[in-house]
């Protein structure tokens, strides 16, 4: 029921008030200026008369139509025997006078109910501009939220300033299928927002099966929060008396009801298309696991079954050169199983839930050399030059990690890049420290920058880094885990890495940390979930 079609739905709601006291009181000091201007200032029956029209305009604002109509008839009786002749009685005789009290009582019957009806229209036009930004309000406040339910209290709130009742929100579950083979995000069991009894509890239920408003009783009745395609709950609403129910506005009510069911089903789809979407994606990366696994565990095992078995069937056979070479392949698949291994097991433990951080102030020259040190001991015709600036300032780090990132971009160089060891740097700057791998390997092509840190993506991307020849038994495409973790290892500390090319051919993966950090940030989410598309 729009208060602009039917106004005296206002008149009960806000001119039922006691005001037709006030409209009294202006009658009686109205007919009182009547008496002194008549006996004091000698006026005429005229001047008199406009003074009535003018009380029952003033009059009329405080009353209903009907109750300025019958002020107004009641106000000519009494006009009609104090001034009107003969006075003292209402009896009326035609004349002058009389004509002119005649139009002067129907212009102010036509007035007052005039001023009246025009006073409960404005009064509807406020009430109506309030509604409308109550709601503007309370749409802005659910846009800003992902989850509608969360803001349940604000919602209450509002309906309670339109209504001048007592507000229950219940919002029903999400469908049991919301998200297959995963725990379900949100309550299978209705959210109950207020305080409500049995019989009220099955009234709401009902209403949001038939999707309709459902009377509680005389005091109470229910209203559907309806979405496009369903209703996600109801609000019970009780008033103390049942006059307060018949003013209410349960139309702007019911629309506030619309807004919040439709962004309740918004956050409900976005729900169900975010679990499809991770579904999706852990099963797509779940084959990347099984596919990286197998390609990078067969060619080493392949490599060193095939030298073993020709050294047992051959034995003393195979000349102590042979031997050697092969020992040296056996070694180098092994090392390249368990630096792969390595990854992703530090891979997983980056993704779990209990892991953090270890740190202490740590030089960057000693991680450096640390790293170094191993590679020489593993690789002693192979060595990368240095550059590390004087003064290199302390940094707080995990330091198993952090050397861990270095020595996976220096088995990258020595993998990928090429026989000529890379060049490592580093330096300093006010907020940051900075260290770089430089290799003069074939490089990678520009516009795979953006998924060369991603998790298993070992595509066009590494093919691009590894072109050494055929022969080479440490040819191989990677399994895209290496980078990612350095990435994830690095941004745990509040730092990145980047990749560019390097000036004359080759790659140059950078890396930085911040100096100012007493802690390190909290850490990135899933690394497993971080690439997954948006819904």
């Amino acid at each position: 029921m729009d208060l602009l079609d039917d106004p005296l739905s206002l008149d009960r709601g806000v001119l039922s008030k006691p005001r037709w006291r006030v409209s009294l009181i202006i009658w009686i000091a109205g007919f009182a200026l009547m008496q002194w201007m008549l006996t004091s200032l000698q006026l005429g029956l005229a001047a008199i008369t406009v003074t009535l029209i003018l009380t029952s305009a003033l009059a009329s604002l405080f009353v209903t139509p009907l109750m300025a109509v019958v002020f107004s008839l009641a106000a000519a009786l009494v006009f009609n025997f104090l001034f009107a002749p003969p006075v003292g009685s209402f009896q009326l005789k035609l004349g002058v006078h009389q004509v002119i009290l005649l139009v002067a009582l129907g212009v102010s019957l036509m007035v007052g109910a005039l001023t009246s009806r025009l006073r409960i229209l404005g009064l509807a036009l406020q009430q109506r501009m309030g509604q409308l930004k109550t709601l503007n309000d309370v749409s802005h406040t659910l846009n800003r939220n992902e989850d509608p339910a969360q803001v349940s209290p604000y919602v209450a709130t509002a309906l309670v300033s339109m209504v001048d009742a007592t507000v229950c929100l219940v919002i029903a579950p999400d469908d049991p299928d919301e998200e297959p083979a995963q725990p379900p995000q949100r309550p299978q069991e209705p959210q109950v927002f207020g305080t409500v009894t049995d019989i009220q509890m099955a009234a709401l239920k009902r209403c949001i099966a038939e999707q309709e408003a459902v009377n509680v009783n005389a005091l109470g009745v229910c209203l559907p929060l309806r979405g496009q395609q369903k209703t996600l709950g109801a609000a019970l609403l009780t008033w103390s008396r049942e006059g307060a129910r018949a003013r209410a506005d349960l139309d702007a009510a019911q629309t506030l009801c619309n807004l919040f069911g439709m962004a309740l089903e918004r956050a409900q789809r976005t729900r169900k298309a975010t679990a499809a979407s991770k579904l999706a994606f852990r099963r797509k990366q779940s084959d990347l696991v099984l596919s990286a696994i197998s390609h990078e565990y067969r060619t080493p095992l392949t490599t060193i079954l095939s030298h073993a078995s020709q050294m047992r069937s051959q034995g003393l056979n195979v000349p102590s050169a042979v031997q050697l070479h092969m020992l040296d392949n056996i070694i180098d698949e092994v090392e390249h199983l368990k630096r792969v291994t390595n990854n992703m097991l530090q891979l997983a433990r980056l993704d779990s839930q209990a892991f953090s951080l270890q740190l202490e102030w740590e030089s960057v020259e000693d991680l450096i050399g640390s790293v170094l040190h191993r590679l020489r001991n593993r690789f002693a015709d192979w060595r990368p030059t240095t550059d590390l600036a004087d003064g290199l300032p302390l940094i707080r780090c995990d330091a198993v990690l952090l050397a861990q990132v270095f020595g996976n971009l220096l088995d990258n160089a020595r993998y990928y890049a090429g026989p000529t060891p890379p060049h490592v740097a580093a330096w300093s700057t006010a907020s940051a420290l900075h260290v770089a791998v430089m290799d003069r390997g074939p490089g990678i092509d520009p516009s795979l920058r953006d998924r060369l840190f991603q998790v298993f993506e070992r595509g066009r991307a590494l093919k691009e880094v590894s072109r050494l020849p055929e022969q080479d038994s440490r040819q191989r495409m990677g399994t895209g885990v290496g980078l990612a973790l350095c990435r994830a290892i690095l941004r745990a500390h509040g730092g990145d890495i980047t990749w560019h090319p390097r000036e004359g051919g080759g790659s140059v993966f950078e890396c930085w940390l911040p100096l100012s950090r007493e802690t390190a940030m909290p850490l990135p989410p899933s690394l497993m979930e971080e690439e997954a598309p948006s819904p």
